[in-house]
């Protein structure tokens, strides 16, 4: 209510060319007195206390603001992805769902570039949090896939249901379990799962 989500960028980067090729939005609490609170010091919190689409909600909204502004001011160029997370609590919520579109609507008329049916902002579903019921999620992400928003199955390899996930839900993105990443040139193990997955 007092506004004090905000999100930070962080880049991604083509490991070939060392251009910047999308960024992450992430959350921040910036508590009263300026300081900086870090996703993982509330984000449990807030799913605990089922208001964690607040969180989803105020980030996104940032996030295809800054798309639209920097795209209509030059600041970016349309090639450039923007990774959003989205819970399972968010995509339930069919009512936030659709003001979502109304507002990407209006961002995607402001921003000056037609993108056609594929629109730059990418929204991640993270594989530990997804519900068993997969009929159900596709129903939730179907307004928006239909508008044009790619998905990225984000912590790949942290849950049981990977490869289910990923042969029935329309994953344009896949990105693999922080742990396996740091262990892969390390761990022959790891590594020959990474290769696989990457294959």
């Amino acid at each position: 209510r007092e506004d004090r989500l905000i999100a930070a960028y962080q880049p991604m980067v083509d490991l070939a060319t060392g251009r910047v090729v999308a960024d992450e939005a992430l959350a921040r609490l910036r508590q009263p007195d300026g300081t900086i609170v870090v996703a993982g010091e509330f984000i449990e919190a807030a799913e605990g206390i089922n208001l964690i689409h607040h969180v989803d909600n105020a980030i996104a909204r940032q996030a295809m603001g800054r798309c639209a502004v920097n795209l209509r001011d030059g600041l970016a160029q349309p090639g450039m992805l923007h990774f959003v997370n989205l819970s399972a609590q968010f995509l339930a919520r069919r009512d936030l769902v659709m003001a979502l579109l109304n507002d990407a609507q209006t961002y995607c008329t402001t921003c000056g570039v037609d993108f056609g049916p594929t629109k730059p902002i990418v929204f991640e579903i993270t594989e530990r949090d997804l519900v068993s019921n997969l009929a159900m999620l596709e129903d939730d992400l179907k307004p928006l896939i239909d508008f044009g928003f790619q998905i990225a199955l984000d912590d790949f390899g942290s849950g049981y249901s990977s490869f289910l996930y990923l042969a029935r839900l329309p994953v344009k993105f896949l990105k693999i379990e922080g742990w396996m990443v740091q262990n892969l040139l390390t761990d022959r193990k790891v590594r020959h799962i990474v290769e696989g997955l990457v294959d």
